[in-house]
């Protein structure tokens, strides 16, 4: 189970969601986390069949005071989640950095989750 409704309807529509989270220090428009989007998707569809609607993508805003009680930095947490792929955590991983790099925004990758439906 996921703290986001989004993840929590895509794993009961498929048996397995992977998660990809990064942290962006800073605050890139729709349009930017937009082009990254794009940019994985037209990468990853070369290696592997996926749907559209397999995707999810959340963006998370943090702010001073949710950073101070975080302990962490200000700035953006994106998290892929993607249904029913074995996808390269590496692709992902390089496609989603170089590409923030490339739009001038510092860039974490924070991991990869795994989730299984039990029903």
């Amino acid at each position: 189970m996921f703290i986001y409704p989004e993840l929590n309807e895509l794993l009961a529509k498929f048996e397995k969601v992977r998660t990809f989270t990064f942290f962006i220090f800073g605050n890139p428009s729709q349009e930017e986390i937009e082009i990254v989007n794009r940019g994985l998707f037209f990468r990853i569809v070369h290696a592997t069949e996926i749907r559209k609607e397999r995707v999810v993508v959340i963006v998370e805003n943090i702010e001073e005071e949710q950073a101070n009680l975080l302990n962490c930095y200000q700035g953006t947490r994106i998290i892929f989640g993607v249904a029913e792929n074995e996808l390269d955590e590496e692709i992902i991983k390089d496609t989603i950095l170089d590409g923030f790099q490339y739009l001038r925004y510092k860039a974490d990758y924070l991991g990869m989750k795994e989730t299984e439906s039990n029903v």
